[in-house]
Protein backbone atom coordinates (compact mmCIF):
# COMPACT_ATOMS: atom_id res chain seq x y z
CA UNK A 1 0.00 0.00 0.00
CA UNK A 2 2.88 2.08 0.39
CA UNK A 3 4.60 1.91 -2.71
CA UNK A 4 1.22 2.21 -4.29
CA UNK A 5 0.54 5.57 -2.77
CA UNK A 6 4.45 6.39 -3.74
CA UNK A 7 3.59 5.70 -7.21
CA UNK A 8 5.98 2.36 -7.50
CA UNK A 9 5.13 -0.80 -7.51
CA UNK A 10 7.18 -3.81 -5.66
CA UNK A 11 9.71 -3.69 -8.30
CA UNK A 12 10.82 -0.67 -6.68
CA UNK A 13 11.98 -2.95 -3.54
CA UNK A 14 15.79 -3.42 -3.14
CA UNK A 15 16.55 -5.02 0.16
CA UNK A 16 14.47 -6.00 2.99
CA UNK A 17 15.64 -7.31 6.37
CA UNK A 18 13.28 -9.61 8.31
CA UNK A 19 13.58 -10.62 11.70
CA UNK A 20 12.79 -13.55 13.57
CA UNK A 21 12.37 -14.92 16.86
CA UNK A 22 13.16 -18.79 17.60
CA UNK A 23 9.70 -19.91 17.51
CA UNK A 24 9.36 -18.84 14.01
CA UNK A 25 12.15 -20.29 12.86
CA UNK A 26 9.90 -23.28 11.51
CA UNK A 27 7.72 -20.56 9.30
CA UNK A 28 10.43 -18.51 8.51
CA UNK A 29 10.83 -20.66 4.84
CA UNK A 30 7.38 -19.22 3.74
CA UNK A 31 8.95 -15.89 3.37
CA UNK A 32 11.01 -16.88 0.22
CA UNK A 33 7.58 -18.19 -1.37
CA UNK A 34 6.09 -15.23 -0.58
CA UNK A 35 8.89 -13.14 -1.82
CA UNK A 36 8.90 -15.28 -4.37
CA UNK A 37 4.87 -15.20 -5.54
CA UNK A 38 5.22 -10.90 -4.93
CA UNK A 39 8.24 -10.25 -6.53
CA UNK A 40 10.05 -10.88 -10.13
CA UNK A 41 14.08 -11.35 -10.43
CA UNK A 42 16.14 -9.72 -10.00
CA UNK A 43 14.45 -9.96 -6.05
CA UNK A 44 15.69 -7.78 -4.01
CA UNK A 45 18.31 -8.38 -1.68
CA UNK A 46 17.43 -10.04 1.81
CA UNK A 47 19.04 -10.29 5.19
CA UNK A 48 17.47 -12.37 7.94
CA UNK A 49 18.63 -12.08 11.89
CA UNK A 50 17.30 -14.30 14.83
CA UNK A 51 16.86 -12.54 17.73
CA UNK A 52 15.68 -12.48 21.02
CA UNK A 53 12.41 -10.82 20.64
CA UNK A 54 10.47 -8.26 18.53
CA UNK A 55 8.72 -5.43 19.33
CA UNK A 56 5.91 -6.84 19.89
CA UNK A 57 5.96 -9.96 21.22
CA UNK A 58 3.12 -11.82 19.52
CA UNK A 59 4.68 -10.97 16.40
CA UNK A 60 6.91 -13.78 15.24
CA UNK A 61 8.23 -12.05 11.97
CA UNK A 62 9.07 -8.46 10.99
CA UNK A 63 10.17 -7.77 7.73
CA UNK A 64 11.20 -4.10 7.01
CA UNK A 65 11.15 -3.26 3.20
CA UNK A 66 13.82 -0.76 1.70
CA UNK A 67 12.61 0.97 -1.63
CA UNK A 68 13.90 3.66 -4.37
CA UNK A 69 11.53 5.87 -5.68
CA UNK A 70 12.30 7.54 -9.38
Amino acid sequence: MVLKEAGVGPEALINTVEYVVPSGLGDYRGVAKVRESLLKRPWPTSTGAICHSLLRPEFLLEVFPLAVLP
